[in-house]
Formats: structure tokens, sequence, C-alpha cells
């Protein structure tokens, strides 16, 4: 891609305004003999980089950006790196991808930062965001803790809540599918432990901030600087433990609701394979 925009100069300017996951949407490349090159895909139209009208009347394809996936927060630089090439056309070098309005940026966060890409969490929310269609709901609350670990997020309370719990029609999992999970295990089992639906939300609350606040624990003890107050004040406030315990105790599957479990499923995959 670097290459490409500081070499062909020749071509449309449609060729050079395009970021990183266009280039590989819209660009396809050919290797003959000893002739390799990139060129725009039977359906762009050279003119104009749009998607060509497809024969029969039939509509245009929908060309969508290839997926670029964010490396962790934990990696920094090459994060950082990730956010830029999604945004920034035609970058030629390193260099250039960390140039904003004319300034030359040391670093690929500071470039970010002056786009206002950190600002509001944007970038922290589109990375969660991306990671919940193939991230488990435990991952999810890793990759939490990591962002409180290097990114110190503007509204850590906020963005916690937002990826706890499902909302009207999204898709991917959350932070506390797992332990809302085992609750409708109980509750299908008709444990009389079970406690009321009134008090899932605040149960599965209590266990996701639990596990996040022990894997930031966890990545703060392994690194050579050790925890400290002024790192911890901008985040969400750790449960206690008569409230972890509480909600332990209400999650908890006895050893005989498990084999019921088991033996349920075996069940159902039973019918469905003779049917």
């Amino acid at each position: 891609w670097y290459d490409y925009n500081a070499t062909h100069h020749e071509h449309p300017d449609w060729h050079l305004r395009l970021t990183y996951p266009e280039f590989a949407a819209r660009m396809t490349y050919h290797a003959k003999g000893d002739t390799h090159h990139w060129r725009p895909a039977r359906s762009i139209d050279l003119a104009t980089g749009k998607p060509r009208a497809m024969p029969h009347g039939a509509p245009p394809r929908t060309l969508l950006p290839a997926r670029v996936p964010l490396p962790r927060f934990s990696t920094g630089e090459p994060y950082y790196m990730g956010l830029l090439l999604r945004r920034v056309p035609g970058a030629t070098s390193d260099a250039h991808l960390r140039r904003v309005d004319g300034v030359d940026h040391d670093s690929f966060r500071e470039a970010c930062r002056a786009l206002g890409l950190l600002r509001d969490d944007r970038a922290a929310r589109e990375a969660l965001q991306e990671a919940r269609h193939h991230v488990t709901p435990r991952g999810l609350r890793q990759m939490m803790a990591e962002l409180w670990r290097w990114e110190k997020p503007d509204n850590p309370e906020r963005l916690f809540d937002d990826f706890l719990t499902r909302k009207h029609r999204q898709a991917g999992a959350t932070m506390g599918d797992d332990y809302r999970l085992r609750l409708m295990h109980r509750q299908q089992l008709g444990d009389p432990r079970t406690p009321p639906v009134d008090d899932w939300d605040a149960i599965v609350r209590t266990m996701a901030l639990e596990d996040t606040w022990a894997h930031y624990f966890a990545i703060n003890f392994t690194e050579d600087d050790r925890l400290d107050g002024s790192r911890r004040r901008h985040l969400p406030t750790r449960p206690s433990r008569a409230a972890v315990h509480v909600a332990e105790r209400a999650l908890e599957l006895s050893a005989e609701a498990r084999a019921t479990l088991r033996a349920q499923g075996r069940a159902v995959q039973t019918l469905t394979t003779a049917e």
C-alpha cells in the first residue's frame, strides 16, 4: 500500500485517496512471470473508483472495506497504527501516516490524539465492538482490564456498563453473558436457590466487575511498575467481598445440576440426530 501510493501518481486521484482497508477491497494483486503489480478489480470503474453497473440491470456490488483486525491495547504502538490505517488515505510511509495537518508526530499515539480518535473513548469502543463478534465474555473482560491499564479511558464506568449487557438488537457477546447463562440454567432446572430475576443484573455486574479487576491486578503485578492509588482512581469501584460472596453463591451450580444439564444436552442431541 505504501509503495503503490508512492510510485503510482500517474493513476486517477481516487487510487491515492484510499485507506488501507479500502485499498484491499478495490485493488487486486497480479503476478505473471516477472510482472507483479496491483490494479483495480474488474468490478471497479477506472474513472471513479466506484463499483461498475452489473449486467442484466442488476444493481452495482456493495464494496465493503476489508477487515483489518486491531491489535490488543497492550501492544501499544501497533494498536494506534491500526487505528490510523483505517482512517488516513494515501499514506506512503510510517512518517506520512503519523503526519496530521502538516505536523509530524513522534508516535502513532500522538497522531491518533491529534486526529481526535482518543476523545470520548471512541477508539476503545471501536475495538471492543469489533471484538464482541469473535471473543468470549471472559476475553472481553480481559480486554477491558487491558484498557484500564494502558489507555485510562475518559469514562470507564459508562464504557464498562455499555459492554456488560446486551442492548436492543445488539449482536455479539457481552462481558456478562456467561454469568447470566448460568443463572438461566439454574432457573430452567427449577433450583429453589435461584435468586429472583430482578437481582440478576446486580449479580452479573458484580461478578463481571470482580473478574475484570482480577485481570487488572494480574497485569499490573506482572509489570515492573507496581499498582498505585493514582492509577486506580479513575476506575470503577471494586465490589465488596460480601457482594462478591453473595454473587458467587447465586451463580454456583451443584454437581447434580451440572449432571442434569449434561443429560438434557445429550437428550436434545439424540432427538436432533433422529429427526
